[in-house]
């Protein structure tokens, strides 16, 4: 099947991306702020995203928790399994953080 978009129609569509992505790596900054101004760790944050809607939001608990484990993509992930009480997560992670945290190495 063939599919065929208009220049406006692939603006409008990758303007859309954008304006959702922006929307969650907002809220993943707010969180890596927060986290410095606590105290926690360092300047990162991390949101898990369902449905298009933000379901969890971390940030990096290294420091208030002793735990060099603690990241925040780490936190999120373990805050979500259990939110949503499942332990087989599969999902896309920022391109920076596939090199060591894959979804077959989640997959409990």
């Amino acid at each position: 099947m063939h599919f065929l978009f208009s220049r406006h129609a692939l603006l409008v569509y990758i303007s859309a991306i954008q304006d959702r992505d922006y929307k969650f790596l907002s809220k993943a900054v707010e969180e890596a702020y927060e986290g410095v101004n606590c105290g926690h760790g360092g300047p990162f944050g991390a949101v898990v995203v369902r449905n298009q809607e933000i379901v969890v939001s971390c940030h990096n608990m290294v420091l208030e928790y002793n735990d060099p484990t603690a990241h925040a993509e780490v936190t999120a992930v373990r805050e979500v399994s259990t939110q949503i009480k499942i332990v087989n997560i599969s999902f896309h992670i920022c391109i920076q953080l596939r090199a060591c945290v894959s979804p077959k190495a989640l997959s409990m």
